[in-house]
């Protein structure tokens, strides 16, 4: 299977995330380690496959899961697990497997985001500063006064 897309998820949300990329052909691997608070549920996996979207359940964090995903022949990766620590080692995995790669990550801290950026991330992204952010542009466009932020 030659995919162009890996999604690294635990939850259903960001089950979504693999839902709308899936014309890419997308293998969806889930870490599924200790330190990780949310494990994949066997409802978001059903999801995926009754959407005809490959799924392969492990610890990304392991070499022979992200090989078994086709991390080696892969585009892109989209790394969304809840656990920093897990995303950032994901990502200097894929990195190492696939220097070639795309690699997109998300971060809960800004200190974990400087360093998943410092070890190869292509992208990252802080959901909760993208919503504030998101909330803002809405407040100003629904109560247009001079805001100072930038």
């Amino acid at each position: 299977m030659k995919s162009t897309l890996i999604v690294c998820t635990t939850t259903s949300s960001s089950a979504a995330t693999a839902r709308l990329a899936a014309p890419s052909s997308i293998s969806c691997s889930a870490s599924r380690s200790p330190s990780s608070s949310s494990k994949p549920t066997k409802a978001s996996t059903r999801e995926l496959l009754t959407d005809k979207i490959p799924v392969i359940q492990g610890d990304a964090k392991r070499h022979d899961v992200l090989l078994q995903a086709g991390i080696d022949r892969t585009r892109g990766i989209c790394i969304v697990i809840d656990n920093d620590a897990d995303n950032l080692y994901i990502t200097v995995t894929s990195r190492s497997l696939n220097p070639k790669i795309k690699i997109i990550t998300r971060a809960g801290q800004q200190r974990y985001a400087n360093a998943i950026r410092s070890s190869g991330a292509d992208e990252v992204i802080i959901p909760e500063y993208e919503g504030g952010l998101m909330t803002g542009r809405m407040i100003q466009k629904y109560y247009p006064i001079p805001l100072a932020i930038k």
